[in-house]
């Protein structure tokens, strides 16, 4: 059984946060992207420095890296012009922030309308939010670019009650209205899955997540990105400890990659694999270098090749 968490314990049992300097250059990373087309994109993912989101979510260790309080006003967009001239392409930009894209407090309106701006002749522009805040104030944004918006949202799991354990005050009907409503407005999705979700047993990992995966894709998600389960924001650190909780392996990360690819789909959806730290979760008998360009592989192709 679940032990109750709530905002409360999760800020108790906290570690302390990165210095940022919200007046920085934010780091970025370059990657190939397929894009819906099944053409190679470059993709940059900018990652804001800006306030912390209001959502507590259990697994969330994104907060390590935001401020507790409002960044100085025009920050965001001083970030974003300090860092545009590193980046030689106008195809896939991602603008990151930690938080919702469209929460005013994080990113306020006039800042927002200058992100556009700076953005607007990138193929493809991608922020995160909540789907609590998808709103007609995104389909404004959108129509101001010259390229195509996508919203990430992180759903984490089609498991209802594992869902509410997160603290991430939404529901899956939540989700789903959220993609009914940007797909009419001709909005794409990014939807973000934990691999798997805490509390999954072990032997449930690769079943639950593809179930997952699943639901996604039915609700439109052109992009349905795994994020495997990583420990280091306190709380996790706690439930792994106490056995409530199971980190991923690598075997089993590469299992259910595979699996997740050969569900059927439409042709412009894909399932991407989070390669971020995935060294941490192969056993000493395992290459994880080879195993990690093999995934690099798959993320690109969107097919198994071996």
């Amino acid at each position: 059984m679940l032990p109750n968490i709530n905002t409360s314990k999760i800020l108790q049992l906290r570690g302390q946060r990165a210095p940022v300097d919200p007046s920085s250059a934010p780091a970025i990373v370059t990657e190939i992207e397929e894009d819906s087309n099944g053409v190679p994109k470059q993709a940059t993912t900018v990652f804001l420095i800006g306030k912390e989101c209001p959502f507590r979510c259990l697994m969330c260790d994104l907060w390590k890296n935001t401020v507790s309080t409002p960044p100085p006003p025009g920050s965001l967009v001083s970030q974003v012009e300090a860092i545009l001239p590193q980046i030689t392409h106008r195809e896939i930009i991602k603008l990151y922030n930690a938080s919702n894209f469209f929460d005013p407090q994080a990113v306020p309106p006039a800042e927002r309308t200058e992100l556009g701006r700076l953005v607007k002749d990138f193929e493809l522009v991608v922020v995160e939010n909540h789907p609590n805040l998808v709103s007609g104030t995104v389909v404004d944004f959108a129509a101001k670019l010259e390229g195509r918006l996508q919203v990430a949202m992180g759903l984490e799991t089609a498991d209802a009650t594992i869902l509410a354990w997160l603290n991430k005050q939404m529901s899956i009907a939540d989700y789903e209205f959220a993609c009914g409503f940007l797909l009419e407005h001709q909005i794409s999705v990014r939807t973000f899955l934990l691999l798997p979700a805490p509390g999954v047993e072990a032997e449930k990992m690769v079943e639950h997540t593809l179930a997952s995966v699943h639901r996604a894709l039915q609700c439109g998600s052109e992009v349905t990105s795994l994020i495997p389960l990583r420990a280091g924001n306190g709380v996790m650190d706690w439930l792994v400890e106490q056995g409530h909780v199971r980190l991923p392996d690598l075997n089993v990360v590469v299992e259910t990659f595979r699996a997740a690819l050969q569900i059927p789909r439409h042709k412009d959806q894909r399932v991407f694999l989070d390669l971020w730290n995935l060294d941490t979760l192969a056993a000493e008998d395992v290459d994880a270098a080879s195993v990690c360009i093999l995934l690099e592989r798959w993320n690109l192709n969107q097919a198994l090749d071996c």
